[in-house]
């Protein structure tokens, strides 16, 4: 899955298998923090990551943090 965020950390794209994965329509999250989708004990290592990738911008980051929170349907 990818997630592609703005400087604020709210999702400005994000692949559909991505989205359904976690429970949520495409629609759903854009525009929602990213954060949002991790575990709160996660939180901290996720901003870790995405202020990385804000300091590279342009460049893919991958990386791995593979708790998410999944929503009930």
């Amino acid at each position: 899955m990818y997630f592609m965020v703005d400087a604020a950390g709210k999702v400005i794209a994000v692949n559909p298998f991505g989205a359904e994965q976690l429970g949520y329509n495409v629609d759903e999250l854009v525009g929602q923090p990213v954060l949002g989708v991790f575990y709160e004990s996660d939180r901290e290592a996720a901003q870790r990551n995405v202020a990385l990738c804000l300091e590279q911008i342009g460049r893919p980051k991958a990386g791995k943090l593979a708790r998410f929170v999944r929503t009930a349907r």
